[in-house]
């Protein structure tokens, strides 16, 4: 008996020593356990702020980009401000931007007192040696007189080897020959875009001596607009871009410049027409791809284009009826163009379908044409037995400008459709109905699936919101793990079409649009 409580004493004692041992190990893992978290806040707290953390090329990529966005802004201080704005973030973006020259580029010449000249000086001095980009416009306003402008022109004429693009616009005659005066006298070796708009006429002629080939060599890209058009030397060879725009009636021909552009790649034109007299096929563009044609009689001017290269045509409806100027053109002339943009004015002739007819035999080989919602009846009202849409035998893709809602709709279904289910018969080339809405918030559900499901047996329709400006609200909120929760609400849009914008993210049916735009964008 005795030995047996004497062994029973001795376990217990060891199971004692056992928990005495186990309870320090226990005490010291949890003084360690709260070393340990004290450690962690330490480094935590000597972190940088999440907003410092980024490497600086990301940053300075971040700032060039919002700098860009800037340039498109209807404040003429856009781009200043939010400089300004990013620089009071911190005293690391701070130093980051002061010290970035690329970020100081971008100058505007503004008649206001805000642009002083110590201004510009500054981002001349902190440009370095970048490329520059320079604005001159607004001096409309009594008060600012031309020597203020005169002395900013000082300012960054000296760097004129840097300019790489000017836009020039928006000023009374008097600062117009001032600054005309000193860019004559001035070369732009890296200069490749101009943009000159809204010049007065004037007494004294304003020749552009500095566009003149030897004054700008890299010249690619040119947009007039205005009065002074015709007064513009003819440019370099290397022009690839050209825009003119005039608001007068012409004299008996058309800009010099245009016969002697062999290299261009883009033109647009827009103005009147109503004398010119040129030779047919006189105005030979061998490696031109883009025109755009919105003046006020065009068949004179598209008679005389010889264009090999051409694959996109933009037509706007003209002074002249169609039928003229398209039932003259040489066979063959325009049989390259693969993409058609008709846009219409709004004076139409009581029995439009006979005027288009010439126009679609112009252009058997398109494959996409884009129209607008009212101009369907014109192309697809059928007429002695056909359509004037049934030219275009190799049409894939048909895109229609509106909005959707239920009377736009509705001419679709009218004319659009019994075109195509009779098209179906005899053409088994895909099509591909394309319906570009500007607002998500005028789109009639119901409507809308009935009309993709009338049409699905015969083409593939589609609907995209083009240029839509939704009116959201984005929340970011912080989490505990330090990541960030991002929540957007969505304003002015049916339920329906909000559920089907979440799945589609959820289901990854997200396609990343690719937009080209010009490198320089300008307000």
């Amino acid at each position: 008996m005795d030995s047996e409580l004497a062994k029973a004493r001795a376990e217990l004692n060891l199971l004692e020593q056992q928990e005495q041992y186990h309870l320090e190990q226990l005490y010291s893992i949890r003084n360690t356990i709260q070393a340990q978290r004290t450690q962690i806040k330490e480094i935590v707290s000597q972190r940088p702020v999440p907003i410092s953390r980024l490497p600086n090329e990301v940053l300075l990529r971040i700032f060039d980009l919002v700098i860009q966005a800037g340039r498109s802004g209807c404040d003429v201080h856009d781009v200043h401000d939010d400089r300004n704005v990013l620089m009071t973030v911190s005293h690391l973006w701070r130093v980051l931007i002061q010290s970035s020259p690329k970020l100081w580029t971008y100058i505007r010449l503004i008649g206001i007192t805000r642009c002083s000249t110590s201004f510009v000086q500054i981002h001349i001095d902190r440009s370095g040696q970048c490329p520059l980009d320079i604005v001159i416009a607004g001096w409309f306003n009594p008060s600012w007189q031309p020597p203020a402008l005169s002395n900013l022109l000082d300012i960054v004429l000296p760097h004129a080897y840097r300019w790489r693009s000017l836009v020039f616009s928006g000023m009374p005659e008097e600062c117009a020959l001032l600054t005309l005066s000193k860019l004559d006298r001035a070369a732009f070796p890296s200069l490749t875009y101009v943009n000159v708009s809204h010049i007065p006429g004037t007494d004294t002629p304003c020749d552009y001596q500095f566009l003149k080939p030897e004054n700008v060599p890299r010249l690619n890209n040119l947009h007039l607009h205005g009065a002074t058009v015709w007064n513009v030397p003819t440019p370099p060879s290397s022009l690839t871009s050209l825009t003119l725009s005039w608001n007068f009636a012409g004299g008996g021909t058309p800009p010099v410049l245009l016969s002697a552009l062999h290299g261009l790649k883009f033109l647009s034109l827009e103005g009147s027409t109503q004398n010119w007299e040129i030779r047919p096929n006189s105005i030979h563009l061998p490696l031109l791809e883009r025109l755009i044609c919105k003046v006020s009689y065009p068949g004179e001017l598209l008679r005389a284009l010889s264009v090999p290269s051409l694959t996109r045509f933009d037509f706007s409806d003209s002074l002249e009826p169609t039928t003229d100027v398209f039932s003259t053109l040489s066979f063959g002339s325009f049989s390259t163009v693969r993409y058609l943009s008709i846009d219409f004015a709004r004076n139409r002739e009581v029995n439009p379908c006979v005027r288009v007819v010439d126009l679609c035999t112009a252009f058997p080989s398109v494959r996409h044409v884009a129209l607008d919602v009212h101009d369907l009846r014109e192309f697809f009202c059928i007429q002695t037995g056909s359509y004037p849409a049934d030219h275009w035998d190799q049409l894939e893709i048909l895109s229609i400008r509106g909005n959707c809602i239920s009377p736009q709709l509705s001419e679709i279904q009218k004319y659009v459709r019994p075109w195509i289910l009779q098209r179906s018969h005899w053409v088994k080339l895909a099509l591909r109905v394309e319906f570009a809405s500007s607002t998500l918030s005028a789109i009639d559900e119901d409507l809308l699936t009935a009309f993709c499901s009338s049409l699905n047996q015969y083409c593939s329709p589609e609907v995209f919101v083009k240029d839509v400006s939704l009116q959201h609200s984005v929340v970011i909120s912080g989490m505990e793990n330090g990541s960030l929760n991002l929540s957007l609400i969505v304003h002015g849009i049916s339920s329906g079409i909000v559920r089907e914008l979440g799945q589609a993210f959820v289901g990854g049916r997200v396609k990343q649009g690719i937009v080209e735009r010009c490198r320089h964008c300008f307000a």
